[in-house]
């Protein structure tokens, strides 16, 4: 990590706190998940809801779609997939880049 800069930072310098996932995401639903002018400005855009996939750690039902990008790199562009209860299960570059992450296992808590 190069830094941090803009990040956590709602209520200094006009800097504005946002979501990563609505709560009853649905199709066409836009929404910032960070906004601090020139430094983190990035946002989201639910694109399709009720996917099944594979990754490594399994299969997974009812996830959502989601294309994000932010205006301080115009362009990069990700998809990202989340499943109830677990997050994001797989995340790929659509633009500026080749990266594909997928979600491999999960750790239970310990008791």
């Amino acid at each position: 990590m190069i830094s941090t800069k803009g990040s956590w930072e709602a209520g200094v310098d006009g800097a504005v706190a946002g979501i990563i996932m609505p709560s009853d995401p649905r199709p066409t639903d836009a929404y910032r998940q960070e906004f601090y002018k020139g430094e983190a400005e990035d946002q989201g855009w639910v694109v399709e809801r009720g996917i099944s996939l594979r990754v490594p750690y399994g299969r997974i039902d009812h996830a959502v779609r989601t294309f994000e990008w932010s205006r301080t790199e115009p362009d990069v562009m990700v998809g990202k997939l989340f499943a109830p209860g677990l997050g994001i299960v797989l995340e790929y570059t659509l633009a500026g880049g080749n990266e594909t992450l997928e979600l491999v296992r999960v750790n239970e808590p310990a008791t």
